[in-house]
């Protein structure tokens, strides 16, 4: 399929991430992308002193942060393997299912797009919406991963 084909598959999807975040942050007043950072980093250091190793609460906290990195940073070096790292610790808390999982999912396939490579994110996107139709889920509201509904 060619490239342009991909991005206007995609574009709706990823439209859903600039959005994306939990819903303490749908309800805050806006902030500037690198304040948004530096509190994502702050949750995240409380996660992992509360809730070391592969736990969800880490988990989520990492996937907060790449959203973040993703918005102040774009596509760096950094920002990649800070998004891999959210997988492995998603996948490792809770398994390849559920919002953490798909969360880390679409962290990456928003990182592929902007990189130019929707061809390698639409696999990705595909899986979370796999995941919420095995589950019996629809996708609703901003973001995927933070309003599931039964």
């Amino acid at each position: 399929m060619p490239l342009s084909m991909n991005k206007a598959l995609l574009s709706p999807l990823f439209a859903l991430l600039s959005v994306a975040g939990n819903a303490q942050q749908a309800a805050a007043p806006a902030l500037a992308p690198g304040k948004w950072l530096q509190a994502a980093r702050a949750r995240l250091q409380v996660a992992e002193a509360r809730h070391p190793g592969n736990s969800v609460e880490r988990a989520g906290a990492l996937n907060d942060v790449v959203k973040a990195e993703i918005t102040a940073e774009g596509p760096t070096a950094e920002v990649r393997a800070d998004a891999k790292q959210a997988m492995s610790v998603a996948e490792a808390a809770t398994g390849r299912q559920g919002e953490i999982y798909s969360s880390a999912l679409l962290n990456q396939a928003n990182l592929l797009i902007m990189l130019d490579r929707p061809a390698e994110a639409r696999p990705l996107a595909q899986r979370v919406f796999n995941l919420c139709a095995q589950h019996g889920r629809t996708l609703t509201g901003a973001s995927p991963v933070t309003n599931w509904s039964q």
